[in-house]
């Protein structure tokens, strides 16, 4: 059983850079934390900012979750939040190999 803190939330340090408190920054921890193990498939739970990081991480990460349970999430999710997922998962990024992918992500 894996429980983050969230920087800057329950037991763990605050960022002295405020610019990594977003969403972005959070999912790139918890992606961080499933990679060293190799973890796969969890069944991910989370109120409010749990939620939206847990659907986030589902759709950019497929493997990540094998399933949700959201809470407290609130009643929609604005387009605004959404529309750079769906903008990023709309546009296809073939690349030759891992470096290309590599330096892609850089």
């Amino acid at each position: 059983m894996l429980c983050p803190d969230c920087r800057g939330r329950g037991r763990s340090a605050y960022d002295n850079d405020w610019h990594r408190y977003q969403p972005h920054a959070h999912v790139e921890d918890i992606r961080h934390l499933l990679a060293v193990p190799d973890v796969r498939g969890v069944i991910a739970t989370g109120p409010s900012l749990g939620g939206a990081l847990t659907m986030i991480i589902a759709i950019t990460m497929p493997t990540a979750v094998a399933k949700a349970l959201l809470n407290d999430l609130g009643p929609r999710v604005e387009s605004a939040i959404l529309q750079p997922i769906i903008d990023y998962m709309l546009n296809d990024r073939p690349q030759l190999d891992w470096t290309a992918a590599a330096c892609h992500l850089c």
